[in-house]
């Protein structure tokens, strides 16, 4: 026990001593839904608007107050050199994130399951994780690239944090079920989920259970995932569910009986609908875990550079480069929604970025969402 708590100050003092992983939830973030179907989340302000098209969901941050803004430009002379504007709002982030690295997170000793964790967001979110103390299981296709991500995420880690790979291959269902089965040997509990892995591919491909690619990898793959590891996660006690979605999904449609048959051969198509189905999956999700303990939400984490759109034309991913968010701010909202005890008790709820946001119509469909369930639950075998 005495080794446990030197271990355990030790770790929060790591903590300390790095600026915290995810903005604060006050911290006004430009180009953010302003919209909220229910109550807003306490400390998450809804001031911000969202910005016009998809693509544009880049902008300059909101003004402060008069008194923050006097007391910056006391405090900060070199920015106000390069720039009144720019130090003003530079200095706020920083008196920002000292104020919230006082605010320790402490996942010492608790489990979590990220996918597509080998690159990309997933990498980053594993990172910020393990930043906090928690014993992160990675999860990805392949082997060579995992473990090399894991032995980075070990060294990068706080005091008592660990990190494994584990091998999954979301397009196949006895690769899920063999996934799932190895966390529920060595793990009684989990604490969080993030189901993060996903594809956007250009045309119509077959898995190999004759599923469409794209509804394979998106929808059923973490479907069947998350079902095989709720025992795990009611066992917590107090554990996060976490799906990353799009706002693409506004342009999806899903009917049920077509769930993994793509109704047309477009890969945007088919990406869109998958979105959506990620949304009315967590709206589901959350009813049937109702009381439970465990909370189950999305978040459209903004345009992040990933390799996501890796089979597209150099020229088509260049032409997004301009709008893209770093990796480590498109892993904030994910971490913040499966770390953080100010969403404590929030569930069944949609987030662009750190904000609250309305569902689109379609994702508020209960009776929609309740028979995608139903039929996902049939084509993966566990109804």
């Amino acid at each position: 026990h005495r080794q446990r708590g030197n271990e355990r100050r030790t770790h929060e003092r790591a903590i300390l001593d790095q600026s915290h992983p995810h903005p604060r939830d006050d911290e006004t973030t430009a180009g953010e839904h302003g919209q909220v179907e229910l109550a807003p989340v306490r400390h998450v302000g809804d001031g911000a608007k969202l910005g016009g098209a998809i693509a544009g969901e880049h902008g300059m941050q909101e003004g402060t107050q008069p008194m923050q803004r006097r007391t910056n430009e006391e405090r900060d002379g070199e920015n106000d050199r390069k720039g009144r504007h720019v130090g003003e709002m530079n200095t706020l982030r920083q008196a920002d994130r000292r104020q919230s690295s006082r605010e320790v997170t402490d996942l010492l000793g608790q489990v979590c399951v990220v996918t597509g964790a080998t690159r990309g967001l997933g990498f980053a979110t594993s990172i910020a994780l393990a930043g906090m103390g928690a014993n992160v299981l990675m999860l990805g296709r392949d082997r060579q690239r995992g473990e090399r991500a894991a032995q980075h995420v070990r060294e990068a880690g706080a005091p008592g944090a660990d990190a494994s790979f584990i091998t999954i291959e979301l397009a196949s269902l006895a690769s899920v079920l063999a996934a799932a089965a190895e966390i529920a040997a060595k793990h009684d509990t989990v604490h969080a989920l993030v189901n993060n892995a996903g594809v956007h591919l250009r045309s119509r491909r077959e898995s190999t259970d004759g599923f469409e690619m794209t509804w394979a990898v998106n929808h059923l793959g973490p479907f069947l995932f998350t079902n095989q590891l709720l025992p795990q996660l009611r066992a917590a006690g107090n554990a996060r569910i976490v799906t990353v979605t799009s706002r693409f999904a506004m342009l999806g449609r899903v009917r049920p009986a077509e769930v993994g048959t793509a109704r047309a051969s477009s890969g945007l198509r088919a990406y869109c609908d998958t979105k959506l189905a990620n949304m009315m999956f967590t709206v589901e999700l959350a009813r049937r875990l109702d009381g439970s303990g465990v909370a189950a939400n999305c978040v459209h984490p903004g345009l992040v550079a990933t390799d996501l759109m890796r089979e597209w034309p150099r020229w088509v991913r260049r032409t997004w480069d301009w709008s893209l968010r770093t990796l480590e701010e498109g892993a904030s909202p994910i971490v913040r929604l499966a770390a953080s005890p100010s969403v404590d008790g929030v569930t069944g709820r949609y987030f662009v970025r750190e904000r609250p946001a309305r569902l689109p119509r379609r994702a508020r469909d209960l009776d929609a969402a309740r028979a995608l369930w139903d039929e996902s639950e049939r084509l993966v075998g566990i109804r």
